[in-house]
C-alpha cells in the first residue's frame, strides 16, 4: 500500500463546511485561528491510524484516498459504550437462562416481570439496529478475539494502520516545563523523556544508525551555528559542544532548542518507516530565521515522507516553498 495521500474529503466540518483537498508531497496549510486547521490535521490522523477519537464528532465523515486508490473512511463517532453493551448482553443471557427455569418462581417474577418475550425481542432488535447503524471502520478486541461489525450487509475489515509521526509543538511547549521524576530519582521534563525515547529509537536501526545520526547533526547544526553551538552524538547520546570547548547535556538548552531536537528526531525516525508526517504549528518557540529554513532542513533530513503542516506563519514557505502554500479558505466550502 502507498503511504502517499492523493486527496482528503471532510463532510460537514463543524456542521458548516466541507473540505476538499488535493495533496502534494509537501503541504503547508495556513489560516487564521479558529478556522479548523488543527482539527483537520487530527481528523486525518484519526482516519489513517484507525482511531476513534472525539474529534470525529466534529464532522460527518472523513475520507482519505491514497495514491494507489486505497481509501480510509471514518464517520461520526456515534459509538455505543462497549462496557454498557457487555452489561446488556450479560443481562439478556441471564434472562435466557432463567426463563428456562420455573416460570412461577417468585425471584424470577420479581426481577423480570416487566420484560415480556415480545419486549425482549424488541430490545434486542433495537440494540443490534443501533450497533449496525453506528458501526464505523473499527474493531473490538476482547481476549485477543476480533469482531468485525456488519453494516448494510458489508463487513468492515480494519485496514492496516498507516505509520504516522504526529508532531504538536503546542504539546511540546507544555511538556518542556512539566516535570516528572525518573526511576533514579532525578527530575526531568516530559519533553526530555520523549527526546530520550526518540534517540533510543534512532539508535535501534543499527544498519543505518551512523547515517541517521549524521543527518540529525547536519540539520540541527544549520540552526545551532547561529548561537555558536554544535550538536554531536557521543556514545549514541546527544551532547552540545560550546564555542569554549565545553560540553553540556542537551537538557541545559532552551525550550525552543530542545523542541527543535525533538522535531528532527521524529522527522528522521519517520523517514525510516516512510511515515506520514503531520505537524501542528512547528513555528512556535522558533526564531524567525529558524522558521524560514525549517522546511528545507526537514526535507533534507527526510526526503521520503509526505508531510502535512499547519501553521500561522507564512515564514515557513518563504525560502522556496510558496508552491506548497495552501490557504485554508481555498479548500473549504460552506454548506449551510
Amino acid at each position: 500500500m502507498s503511504n502517499l495521500i492523493k486527496s482528503i474529503r471532510i463532510k460537514r466540518l463543524f456542521d458548516e463546511k466541507d473540505v476538499s483537498w488535493e495533496l502534494k508531497k509537501i503541504n503547508v496549510l495556513v489560516g487564521k485561528n479558529g478556522l479548523g486547521k488543527s482539527t483537520i490535521l487530527r481528523l486525518i490522523n484519526a482516519a489513517v491510524t484507525l482511531k476513534q477519537v472525539e474529534d470525529l464528532n466534529l464532522c460527518e465523515e472523513v475520507s482519505v484516498v491514497m495514491k494507489d486508490e486505497e481509501k480510509y473512511t471514518s464517520k461520526k463517532n456515534n459509538l455505543i459504550d462497549i462496557e454498557m453493551l457487555k452489561l446488556v448482553i450479560e443481562e439478556l443471557s441471564r434472562f435466557e437462562k432463567n426463563s428456562r427455569k420455573d416460570k412461577n418462581s417468585d425471584s424470577h417474577y420479581v426481577k423480570y416481570k416487566r420484560l415480556s418475550n415480545d419486549e425482549l425481542k424488541e430490545l434486542t432488535t433495537d440494540l443490534f439496529k443501533k450497533i449496525n447503524k453506528n458501526a464505523t471502520n473499527y474493531e473490538i478486541e476482547d481476549n485477543d478475539k476480533k469482531l468485525n461489525i456488519k453494516r448494510d450487509n458489508q463487513v468492515f475489515k480494519p485496514k492496516k494502520k498507516m505509520p504516522v509521526e504526529f508532531i504538536s509543538t503546542i504539546n511540546m511547549s507544555a511538556n518542556s516545563v512539566n516535570n516528572v521524576i525518573e526511576s533514579d530519582g532525578n527530575k526531568t521534563t516530559f519533553l526530555d523523556v520523549e527526546i530520550d525515547k526518540e534517540v533510543e529509537r534512532l539508535n535501534k536501526d543499527h544498519r543505518n544508525k551512523d547515517e541517521l545520526q549524521e543527518k540529525f547533526m547536519s540539520s540541527l547544526n544549520n540552526f545551532f551555528e547561529e548561537t555558536n553551538k554544535k550538536v554531536e552524538f557521543v556514545d549514541d547520546k546527544i551532547e552540545i559542544l560550546l564555542i569554549s570547548g565545553k560540553r553540556i547535556d542537551y537538557r541545559n538548552l532552551s525550550s525552543g532548542e530542545r523542541q527543535l531536537i525533538f522535531i528532527f528526531l521524529k522527522i528522521i525516525n519517520g523517514g525510516v518507516d516512510n511515515s506520514l508526517i503531520l505537524m501542528d504549528e512547528p513555528e512556535i518557540s522558533l526564531h524567525l530565521s529558524w522558521q524560514e529554513k525549517l522546511l528545507t532542513e526537514i526535507t533534507n533530513a527526510n526526503s521520503s515522507s509526505q508531510m502535512i503542516i499547519v501553521t500561522h506563519s507564512p515564514a515557513l514557505v518563504m525560502d522556496g516553498w510558496l508552491d506548497n502554500f495552501i490557504d485554508i479558505k481555498t479548500i473549504t466550502e460552506e454548506v449551510w
